[in-house]
């Protein structure tokens, strides 16, 4: 069973923070293909869209919502160590 990478949950992370792949992708010091392929991937494992385009907007889906309470917990958790 694949799991999601700490990798794919932080660029995750950023564009839900940010409402952007290009912002997320400037803020990581990522190309805007790689965030794009990360999150991808990550869709890839969850099964479903997390992020949907609503013309140049940015919108979670629920199953992204969710996935977005993970990966903040997750790395609440991290810092703690």
């Amino acid at each position: 069973m694949n799991r999601p990478t700490l990798h794919q949950l932080t660029v995750f992370l950023a564009v839900a923070t940010y409402g952007s792949y290009s912002t997320a992708a400037r803020e990581l010091n990522l190309a805007q293909s790689a965030v794009s392929f990360h999150v991808q991937q990550l869709e890839d494992l969850v099964g479903t869209d997390l992020i949907e385009q609503l013309g140049k907007r940015l919108r979670l889906t629920p199953a992204g919502e969710s996935v977005l309470l993970g990966a903040r917990q997750i790395c609440h958790w991290l810092t703690l160590l």
